[in-house]
């Protein structure tokens, strides 16, 4: 899969979380943001959140 169709797949799905919990919202930027930095040569590693911890945003 090209990642040009990644990362618009990753739009529509972010744009669908408006009414997702804000853990979901957070979980779907990063992937997002994540495919944007892969497309720039960096390389990116997704860590999972801690058991009992809760996202930033």
């Amino acid at each position: 899969m090209s990642s040009n169709i990644r990362v618009n797949r990753l739009c529509k799905h972010c744009g669908k979380t408006f009414i997702a919990s804000s853990s979901s919202k957070g979980s779907a930027y990063e992937k997002l943001v994540a495919e944007i930095f892969k497309q720039l040569d960096f390389e990116v590693e997704v860590l999972d959140q801690g058991s009992g911890r809760n996202s930033d945003a």
